[in-house]
């Protein structure tokens, strides 16, 4: 299967006065199209930051990105904005839901901003997703009537919308309820079958972890195949 994020010798530190603190010593990943990869990683372990340079929201000190084939890190600004749009996705922790707008204008967001089909065309793939992660009759409800777990799946429908090649998740249930992120976890199982779009899961819960197809441990800014 094609490899749709690879990532070698990944470095990243931080200054922090006169110290700089190493996040990430030699990080090395591949992920498979359709792949669900879970990382984990205690507290400040550098999870978060390993997610932002993969989609080249921060730089990376030494080492190499490709996404969908294409250079991350070589990548300038505007080139690095139009892999995002094109190629992949993203829920975080809290969904970031754009308060003034539907549950259906929410998910067609990303199709507006990257100037794709026309409004009804983008509305009616906002439709078909909210439909497949079981919100359909919740589309024109604005994002204060709707529970966690339902802005949630809005949030994961709106990663999938452009198609993207990836999704990358930010500790996607941390700010759900037992229930309601079983109900994410669920979806996410639903959709392994359907898409081939692959996951990439950053998270301190191992409950998470265990959900998905395979999973990595961030320990001292190295990735590894089993836990510290």
């Amino acid at each position: 299967m094609t490899d749709v994020i690879v990532a070698k010798s990944v470095q990243k530190s931080y200054r922090d006065g006169e110290t700089e603190l190493e996040i990430l010593k030699d990080v090395n990943l591949r992920v498979k199209e359709g792949e669900q990869l879970a990382i984990l990683g205690r507290s400040g372990s550098g999870k978060s930051t390993l997610l932002h340079i993969l989609a080249g929201l921060d730089d990376l000190d030494s080492g190499e990105v490709e996404v969908a084939g294409r250079s991350m890190n070589k990548a300038n600004s505007s080139s690095r904005a139009k892999i995002r749009s094109e190629s992949m996705g993203f829920v975080y922790q809290f969904h970031h839901l754009l308060p003034e707008f539907t549950a259906v204008e929410n998910v067609a967001m990303p199709l507006w901003i990257k100037g794709g089909p026309e409004r009804k065309t983008a509305e009616d793939r906002a439709v078909q997703l909210l439909e497949a992660v079981g919100l359909s009759d919740r589309l024109k409800h604005m994002p204060h009537k709707l529970s966690g777990g339902e802005k949630q799946r809005v949030a994961v429908a709106r990663a999938l919308v452009v198609d993207p090649v990836v999704v990358l998740g930010d500790e996607l249930t941390g700010n759900l309820d037992a229930f309601n992120a079983e109900g994410v976890l669920q979806l996410l199982e639903s959709i392994r079958d359907r898409v081939r779009t692959a996951f990439v899961v950053v998270t301190h819960d191992s409950s998470v972890a265990q959900r998905m197809e395979r999973t990595l441990w961030l320990d001292e800014g190295v990735l590894q195949d089993h836990a510290p």
